[in-house]
Parts: structure tokens; C-alpha cells; sequence
């Protein structure tokens, strides 16, 4: 877990009075530990991440169409999906998005199922009992996935990257993004290069450290000048990590509270419960139908 949903200087913002230049290097580091546990804790809550990632998922046929996934042309899906990169049937047929498929409903995101709108085919297919549909995908939850993702404005500046190098150099890490909005890169960031993810941990001038191949994606070799794009986390959720992660730094080593008439000692929670409400208030669908 390498990614924050609110990045280092989101969460500077969340305090009254931001002055990240006060701020030590062991306090930075914990700020970032706690907002990993943040995504932890999101997931755990929910049942599935608001980041993509990269998986090939598996639906055994029988026991598809036993559980009731299947519904005339709609395969009910398990986890939502933000982009399908390959579906293959149990008898080895795979799907041409758009010609044989689309996502469901009204082929947004995130989605819930997929419906077969090639009328030859159908989801039941199979060779075997023990035939399995195969979908590769980008998994999570973000509305308006492709807008999910925003130009940095910036590129790689190195004369080439390679699959093992952990720095990217940039042209100015601190100007605006393509939103307008500033600094373009944070420690916690997950940012696209190619069809590379990889998450940004801390940065020096211009020059990003960086995790490469992250979730689900694989290293890889890329060219000066390509485009850095920046994955932009629903603001519901980003709102709930920057709370939830000044809440974590701030109860750190303090395990009860005492209520307001000095009576009574209870424990402290462990989530805020307006970050519960703040995730309660996210529109999300009901998966595997209703």
C-alpha cells in the first residue's frame, strides 16, 4: 500500500493553520503512514478501494449462473469497474468492447455489471464445468473514470526511464496542474506514465522518488517528454482522508476521552464519525443487482 487518498499537501490544507515548512521529517513520514492506513481502513469499511487496480478477476460459469449473476444479456459483477482492458468467455471468446459489450448501466462508471449486446453471444458459454469468464480490468470506485485522471502538464524530462529506476525528473514539480491547481505533484500521488501506474513518495526540487509498477501495473521503460497524468480521487473521499488522517496523527498515543461533563471515560473511536457520514453520503450502487 503505497498510495494516499489525500496527498501530503491536501492534508496540510485540512489544518487551521497549514505551515508545512514547521513540519519535521519523522511527522511528514507519519502523516503518509497514516493516510496508507487510511485506504486500509476505506476498504475495509466498504469492501472494495476508490483507486484503480489492475486484476484479472475470475467468474467460474456454473456457479455464476447458480448465484444468479447472470440475468438475460447482464453478468452481475462483485467489485465495481472502472475499465475493462480484455473479458473472455468460458469457451475462450473474447470481447470487443462496444461491439460485443458495454458497461452497465448506461456504460458509465463505476460499473456494476456487464451487458452482452452482441445478440450471437452470451455469458453462459462455456467448454466445461470448469470454464471461467476472465476480466481484466482497471477495479475501484471513481465516478466519471475518465475524467479520473488529469495532465499534469508536465513529462518526463530524463533522456530515457528505465523499468528499475525509482526517480523521474520533471519540469517543475510545484507548478499548476491541468486543472490550474497547484502543486501539480504530492507525496502520495499515484500518477500514469504510459500504462504505468506508480506512487509518488517524497520529492526533492523537481525530481520525484517514486514506487514504480504499483497496482497491478508493470514497470516499464519510457521515452523524454512523455506525459505525467495524475489520478484525482472522488472529493467525497478525498474530504473523509484528510479528516480521517488528522484524526489518526492527532489521537496518537491517547486511548480514551473523558465526555463533556467530566463523568464519564469512554474509549476513543476509531474512526471519526464524520468521516462515516462523509462515506455514507457517496452514491453508491447495489452490486450483484438488486
Amino acid at each position: 500500500m503505497t498510495i494516499t487518498y489525500a496527498t501530503l499537501d491536501q492534508f496540510y490544507d485540512e489544518q487551521p493553520s497549514p505551515n508545512e515548512t514547521n513540519v519535521t521529517a519523522a511527522t511528514v513520514q507519519k502523516i503518509l503512514e497514516y493516510g496508507q492506513e487510511v485506504v486500509s481502513e476505506f476498504t475495509q469499511s466498504v469492501g472494495f478501494e476508490f483507486a484503480p487496480r489492475i486484476v484479472t478477476k475470475y467468474r467460474k460459469v456454473t456457479d455464476t449462473i447458480r448465484r444468479g449473476r447472470i440475468r438475460g444479456d447482464l453478468l452481475y459483477l462483485d467489485e465495481p469497474l472502472l475499465a475493462a482492458t480484455t473479458v473472455t468467455l468460458g469457451d475462450a471468446t473474447v470481447l470487443v468492447e462496444g461491439t460485443d459489450f458495454r458497461l452497465f448501466p448506461n456504460d458509465e462508471t463505476p460499473a456494476s455489471a456487464l451487458e452482452m449486446i452482441n445478440t450471437a453471444l452470451a455469458w453462459t458459454a462455456r467448454i466445461d464445468r470448469t470454464s471461467r469468464i476472465a476480466i481484466v480490468g482497471e477495479w475501484g470506485w471513481r465516478r466519471n473514470y475518465a475524467d479520473a485522471w488529469i495532465d499534469s502538464t508536465d513529462s518526463v524530462q530524463d533522456v530515457s526511464v528505465t523499468a528499475e529506476q525509482t526517480t523521474i525528473t520533471t519540469t517543475n514539480a510545484d507548478g499548476a496542474d491541468g486543472r490550474g491547481l497547484s502543486p501539480r505533484f504530492s507525496p502520495g500521488n499515484l500518477i500514469r506514465i504510459d500504462s504505468e501506474f506508480m506512487s509518488v513518495v517524497s520529492i526533492s526540487s523537481e525530481t520525484l522518488t517514486v514506487v514504480r509498477g504499483v497496482r497491478g501495473s508493470t514497470a516499464a521503460t519510457h521515452t523524454n517528454d512523455t506525459q505525467i497524468d495524475v489520478f484525482i480521487p472522488e472529493g467525497a473521499v478525498v474530504r473523509a482522508a484528510k479528516k480521517q488522517t488528522a484524526f489518526k496523527l492527532a489521537k496518537a498515543g491517547h486511548f480514551t476521552r473523558v465526555s463533556f461533563d467530566g463523568a464519564v471515560i469512554t474509549t476513543m473511536p476509531d474512526v471519526l464519525p464524520e468521516v462515516t457520514k462523509l462515506l455514507n453520503s457517496i452514491d453508491f450502487f447495489v452490486l450483484g443487482g438488486v
